[in-house]
């Protein structure tokens, strides 16, 4: 599985994932949430390498956090260390620093528990 923005993967059923060697697969999307801005995909390859992910349940302010992607298709391999500032709010974005008319974010991480 590959977890990434909803925004990746908005009204697709399928994608091109290129690995930082240069090695392209087909995967599927499997699960998008709007809320969230998170999206999962399933690829089937063979072994490949990976991340383990924190057990949400164990997630606490103050925490590191790290972002790995590639956003809005013009950066490659970009990382982005910041720190739990809260757990289990729910967010309102609007008009400020970061955001374009519309209020989107671009570039800033949200999370939030249902």
């Amino acid at each position: 599985m590959i977890a990434t923005n909803a925004h990746v993967a908005r009204g697709v059923s399928s994608l091109t994932a290129i690995t930082a060697v240069g090695q392209a697969f087909d995967v599927s999307v499997v699960y998008v949430d709007e809320t969230l801005d998170f999206a999962l995909l399933k690829a089937e390859v063979g072994t490949t390498p990976y991340l383990s992910l924190a057990d949400p349940r164990l997630v606490r302010s103050g925490q590191t956090a790290i972002a790995i992607g590639n956003p809005g298709g013009g950066l490659q391999n970009t990382v982005t260390k910041g720190i739990v500032s809260a757990i289990g709010t729910k967010e309102a974005w609007g008009q400020g620093p970061g955001s374009d008319r519309r209020g989107d974010q671009s570039g800033q991480q949200r999370w939030s528990s249902a």
